[in-house]
């Protein structure tokens, strides 16, 4: 398009796209597509990514180009914490949200949850699960062989709706995955004043941090199992990174993120 209409571009980062991103499925085709990548990396006008995670992968492919790095925004009208939820807690709701994939370490969360029933909290929890993907199948019959059936909650895919309602019905957020650009349902829940139990490459730390997340390493159950159970006993804790989340997703405007983008485009 450059060639043929004189057209300047500019490449926005996303994951999956960047070589070095969850390479335990992505190495071969990141290995053939590599010289490709590169040849339109260079010939692009700028290159934004989403996350200083895709950052640093980015500048191992194209040490030499400029990049940049514009966070995801979210509707933080659309997103955001209703009064009243804590009235009546009889169990502590665990919500995740996203494509049931590997890249996703959802087999980790159920694991997690397993040890938290051996720990003494079973019937203390419930887990929905919201979205649907390859992985279904085997995450399902794991969750039974693990005993999990009267705790977890496939709901496949739901309607946008329908996410809000349960971010607000929720009571903490977990993003397992083993590898992450920025999470747009991270940032939902973080609007929607969810404490966040995260692994430490689900996010990016100028979004996550030790006010409003517990960060573990990535495809530990044990780490998550032990941040899930302090989040679920101490009432205080999640209260207080409730507000910390939503003060950070503020941050975090659509707004915001096209004026940045806005502002790379008018100086190229």
């Amino acid at each position: 398009m450059k060639k043929r209409f004189s057209l300047p571009y500019v490449i926005s980062l996303r994951g999956g796209d960047v070589p070095g991103f969850f390479v335990q499925k992505l190495r071969f085709y990141h290995l053939l597509t590599k010289p490709v990548i590169k040849s339109v990396w260079k010939e692009a006008e700028h290159v934004i990514a989403n996350s200083y995670r895709l950052y640093e992968l980015a500048k191992q492919t194209e040490p030499y180009k400029t990049i940049s790095v514009i966070p995801n925004g979210v509707d933080t009208d659309k997103y955001k914490p209703i009064c009243g939820k804590h009235t009546e807690i009889s169990k502590i709701r665990i919500l995740t949200v996203g494509r049931l994939s590997v890249q996703k370490g959802l087999s980790n969360l159920l694991k997690a949850c397993y040890i938290l029933n051996q720990n003494g909290l079973q019937g203390k929890f419930t887990l929905d699960i919201l979205g649907d993907g390859p992985s279904r199948r085997m995450l399902e019959k794991l969750s039974r062989n693990l005993h999990l059936q009267n705790a977890v909650c496939f709901t496949g895919w739901i309607s946008r709706k329908q996410i809000s309602i349960r971010y607000n019905t929720a009571d903490i957020f977990v993003l397992t995955s083993l590898d992450e650009g920025m999470s747009n349902a991270l940032l939902e829940a973080m609007a929607s004043g969810l404490p966040v139990v995260a692994s430490n490459l689900a996010g990016d730390n100028f979004l996550i941090n030790e006010e409003n997340a517990l960060i573990v390493p990535v495809n530990n159950k044990e780490s998550l199992s032990n941040a899930l159970k302090q989040l679920i006993t101490d009432d205080d804790l999640r209260k207080k990174m409730e507000l910390n989340s939503r003060a950070t997703a503020k941050r975090f405007s659509w707004a915001e993120n096209a004026r940045a983008y806005d502002s790379i485009c008018q100086t190229q």
